[in-house]
Parts: C-alpha cells; sequence; structure tokens
C-alpha cells in the first residue's frame, strides 16, 4: 500500500511537472508573439510616417504616373506604382485595424487621404501645363487614361484586392519583402488618382474654351472618366 501511495504521489509530481512545463511554453509563445507584433507594428509607424521622404516619394510618383498617363507609357506607369510610398499607410491602417490600435488608424487613414489629395493636385498641375500641347488636343484621352474611366475597373479592383492582402500579410509576417514588389504593382491607388486630376482639370479647360479637343470628348466624358475613378 505504501509503494502504491508512492507511485501516486510520483506520478502526480510528474503531471504537476509536465503541466508547468507547457504553461512555460505556452507563455513563451504569447511573449514572442506580443513581440512580433509590435516590432511589425514599429515598423508600420515608420512607413505611414508623413515625412520628408514620403512626400518626396509622392511628388516624383506623382510626375511619373502623369507622364506614363498622358504619353500612353505603361512602362513609366508601372516604374510610379513602385516608388509610390502608399503601402505604408495601406498596411497602418489594415494592421491597426486587427489589432485594435486606433491611434495607428486614425493616423495612416489620414496620411493616405493627404496622399491621395497630393497625388490629385499634382495631376491637375500637369493637365494644365500640358493641356495647351498638341499632344493633348490630338491623343488626350489616351487610353492609358481612358481605360481607368471604366465602370468594370471596380470589379477588377475589387478581386485583385483580396488575394493582394492576404500577400500583403503573408509578406510582412514572413519578412518576404520581394513579394511586396508584385502587391504595389497590383493594388497601387497612384495612377487612377493622378489620372483623376489630369482630367478634371481638362474638363473646366473645356468648359471654359481654353482648348479644343479632336477626340469627340466634351466636358461631360471627361467627367464621367473622373467620377468612374
Amino acid at each position: 500500500q505504501k509503494e502504491d501511495s508512492n507511485h501516486a504521489q510520483a506520478e502526480e509530481e510528474k503531471e504537476l511537472q509536465e503541466r508547468a512545463i507547457q504553461e512555460a511554453r505556452t507563455e513563451w509563445k504569447n511573449a514572442a508573439t506580443r513581440l512580433r507584433i509590435e516590432q511589425v507594428r514599429e515598423q508600420l509607424v515608420e512607413q505611414a510616417a508623413f515625412s520628408f521622404d514620403f512626400i518626396a516619394l509622392l511628388a516624383v510618383a506623382s510626375i511619373l504616373a502623369a507622364i506614363g498617363l498622358i504619353t500612353d507609357n505603361t512602362v513609366v506607369i508601372v516604374a510610379s506604382m513602385l516608388v509610390s510610398p502608399i503601402m505604408g499607410p495601406v498596411l497602418g491602417l489594415t494592421f491597426g485595424s486587427r489589432i485594435q490600435d486606433w491611434p495607428l488608424v486614425k493616423i495612416s487613414l489620414l496620411h493616405e487621404v493627404y496622399a491621395l489629395l497630393g497625388w490629385i493636385v499634382i495631376g491637375a498641375f500637369v493637365g494644365l501645363a500640358s493641356g495647351f500641347t498638341p499632344l493633348a488636343t490630338e491623343t488626350w484621352p489616351t487610353y492609358e487614361m481612358q481605360s481607368r474611366g471604366e465602370w468594370t475597373g471596380v470589379l477588377i479592383s475589387i478581386a485583385v484586392a483580396i488575394p493582394s492582402g492576404m500577400g500583403v500579410c503573408l509578406s510582412i509576417l514572413g519578412g518576404n519583402t520581394i513579394s511586396l514588389v508584385g502587391v504595389a504593382i497590383g493594388a497601387s491607388l497612384l495612377p487612377p488618382a493622378v489620372n483623376a486630376g489630369i482630367c478634371l482639370l481638362y474638363s473646366f479647360l473645356l468648359v471654359t474654351n481654353a482648348v479644343d479637343s479632336d477626340s469627340g470628348l466634351n466636358a461631360a466624358d471627361w467627367a464621367i472618366i473622373i467620377t468612374t475613378y
């Protein structure tokens, strides 16, 4: 009977020890997860910051996109997508929503709105600068400009956004930044925003009879392209 009692006590001690080890492992995993989340958060806060680099990349990407749109050059448009800094605020917005970090969500959303408005304004300036040239009167809207004013593009964008979001999650958490290049191209908001600025300004020039267009489109047609964006 004494041997049975000692055996039961040993089994109980072993079970308690295994339970303690399991709890320690669980706590370590939770701590590692919290550390990883904090590291990702710090990285996204830095990327979403409205810094000088962010503004400079914003301007450069907008000008490249505008040149690609008005000259119907797909290669230049793709290059502008890679330069675009909008990925930082977008990631901050989605990641902050998931971990319920509302200050990060607020600042990311604010900077994303600033970026979109900046692209539209720069696009308008490019439209003003080139709207009086033969390039505008003879070739506008180019295919790249008009294709971004079709309603079917909204459905295509939704289809692209879902797998792109999955790709971003895997890239950030796995440290695979190379795959972010493809996501940036697929999900870039830059060309449509710049295109909206160009079309908005050019439609104003048509309304005021400041320019004449050989494309057969009036100001209302250009407005449709803008609102579709």
